[in-house]
């Protein structure tokens, strides 16, 4: 549900509940505010009213997908789903070993006829420039995934999303507490250097057990710590640092889109990605360039004012 901006300020006594000081939870969030507080200047949000339109809030549990899925190969350990939906749930009792995570499926290949649960997506996404079907599909990941795990289940590393992309994580059910590290902490998280096109994973394996002899310089980086619960949106900033763990057995879907303010960050992206090809560099640097103008011309024209005037 979006608010107008008086809205937003009368509930703001009720709903500014931080997870950490610089992770604030709102609710009443109005477009205008979420661009100009959070787009903008590049920091996170969550907030917790975003998608409670979604049929997916009132369907989608662990028996859900056992009920509805239970013999499909989840190309995990030769496991079902119906399986692995036991060893979710397992886990809540402290009886699962190595957890195996159902992560980054895409909705739209893995479950298309799930994909009316959770739409419309929340304004907050637009507008969405990598819905522009010129842009090139290695850049866009035009997808929205689905995440299943249970307790104790993570993302196997600290990374920062491709092409400089914002992420917007959505918990459908159960907790999943988020390790956020700013971009500029990027000096003391050792991204790797062996050969990856993109500097965008972490060197450190276990950043809850770092080898101070080989890492000396995490000492340095300030984690923040957040938890995001059961119909909650995290707004996952362009270049920020990030992993997850599952507190309880949980199933969250992400989404990634681009805009004119981090347009300039995916160009750069791209550009170290085919550095060694300048041919290709300079062609693909102008192909991008060519999109800016034409989405920003129809952000100018219409779209950024008929989005301010609805949801202002």
């Amino acid at each position: 549900m979006i608010h107008s901006c008086d809205e937003a300020e009368s509930s703001r006594a009720k709903n500014n509940q931080s997870t950490s000081p610089e992770v604030p939870r709102l609710g009443g969030v109005c477009y205008r505010e979420f661009v100009d507080e959070y787009v903008r200047p590049n920091k996170p949000v969550i907030i917790t009213d975003a998608i409670d339109h979604w049929p997916a809030m009132r369907r989608w549990t662990p028996d859900f997908f056992r009920d509805e899925y239970g013999s499909m190969d989840v190309e995990m350990d030769g496991l079902t789903m119906s399986q692995f939906i036991d060893k979710v749930e397992q886990s809540a009792a402290g009886s699962a070993d190595n957890l195996p995570y159902f992560r980054n499926r895409s909705i739209h290949q893995t479950f298309p006829e799930l994909a009316p649960d959770i739409s419309p997506l929340p304004i907050y996404l637009q507008p969405n420039w990598f819905n522009n079907q010129l842009v090139p599909k290695r850049i866009s990941r035009h997808r929205t995934d689905i995440f299943i795990g249970g307790v104790g289940s993570r993302f196997p590393y600290l990374h920062w999303d491709n092409y400089h992309g914002y992420a917007f994580l959505f918990q459908i059910y159960g907790e999943k507490t988020y390790i956020l590290y700013p971009p500029e902490q990027s000096p003391f998280l050792y991204p790797k250097a062996d050969g990856r096109l993109l500097a965008n994973v972490c060197s450190i394996e276990d950043i809850e057990n770092p080898d101070a002899g080989r890492f000396p310089l995490f000492a340095r980086a300030t984690p923040t710590r957040c938890v995001l619960g059961h119909g909650e949106m995290m707004f996952m900033p362009s270049g920020w640092w990030h992993t997850a763990r599952m507190d309880t057995p949980s199933i969250s879907v992400s989404s990634n889109t681009a805009n004119a303010y981090n347009w300039s960050a995916l160009m750069c992206d791209h550009w170290q990605n085919v550095t060694k090809h300048p041919l290709k560099a300079m062609v693909g640097a102008v192909y991008l360039r060519m999109i800016w103008l034409m989405e920003s011309s129809k952000d100018l024209l219409y779209r950024n004012r008929k989005l301010l005037r609805a949801h202002s």
